[in-house]
């Protein structure tokens, strides 16, 4: 479980997310949805306690980062554009104490097979600009589920895909919630992704989390007029 307990984010002295308090318990699909600029990215990155430097935060986290990873809307620019895919996974097992290299081949091999890759070795001696959207945002999650989390934060992934690429990025994110058992926490602009998927909800408003709860009863009976209209946009 992830609590947060009256939490803030200052840049400098203004109050960029206010107030947080929030639980999300342990296997929800949690999607934080709200307009651009009203914080969900920036709550997730101080989950994750990876603000700025220049960010100051004051209330408390229970969080077990070692157990957290990341995957961000930018696929390709999250990873080292000009070193083989290869490479920047063998490095990632290797930074976590893995040093047998043929361990680390079948663990890379078995995840990229098990994220929809039928040739593993022509992908590994790519490098990311040489992959299509679709196609790095797989080996971007399958990077994330190499650390074997049990909590994956999954930041607008399909916002840059096509709408084949992004239909498949959802149902990948599906199946490892179903069968790996995580707990996601999915950040969107998209009320369709949110009903279709999640278990609960949050809504952000310049800075704030406005309504929380099971996403059924957030959807069927929302309580502030934000809600309602969002609700309505997308109708």
């Amino acid at each position: 479980m992830i609590e947060l307990i009256d939490c803030s984010a200052f840049l400098k002295n203004q109050e960029i997310v206010k107030g947080i308090s929030l639980k999300i318990p342990k296997g929800a699909f949690f999607t934080i949805i709200g307009e651009s600029g009203g914080g969900k990215t920036l709550l997730s990155r101080m989950i994750l306690n990876l603000l700025p430097a220049n960010f100051r935060v004051t209330g408390k986290i229970k969080a077990d980062r070692e157990k957290m990873d990341l995957v961000l809307q930018d696929p390709i620019g999250s990873m080292q554009r000009n070193i083989p895919i290869r490479t920047q996974l063998h490095q990632l097992l290797k930074s976590k104490g893995i040093e047998n290299k043929e361990v680390r081949q079948v663990r890379i091999e078995q995840l990229l097979k098990w994220v929809g890759f039928d040739s593993v070795d022509s992908i590994l001696d790519k490098r990311t600009f040489e992959l299509s959207g679709g196609m790095c945002q797989r080996v971007a999650i399958a990077s994330a589920l190499l650390t074997e989390p049990e909590i994956l934060i999954v930041d607008e992934p399909t916002s840059a895909l096509d709408e084949v690429s992004q239909k498949m990025i959802l149902a990948l994110l599906w199946k490892i919630y179903q069968e790996k058992n995580l707990t996601i926490i999915f950040i969107t602009h998209d009320l369709t992704i949110v009903k279709e998927f999640s278990t609960h909800v949050g809504i952000m408003k310049d800075g704030q989390l406005i309504e929380v709860g099971e996403t059924q009863q957030v959807i069927s009976n929302p309580s502030e007029k934000y809600t309602k209209e969002l609700i309505q946009i997308f109708e």
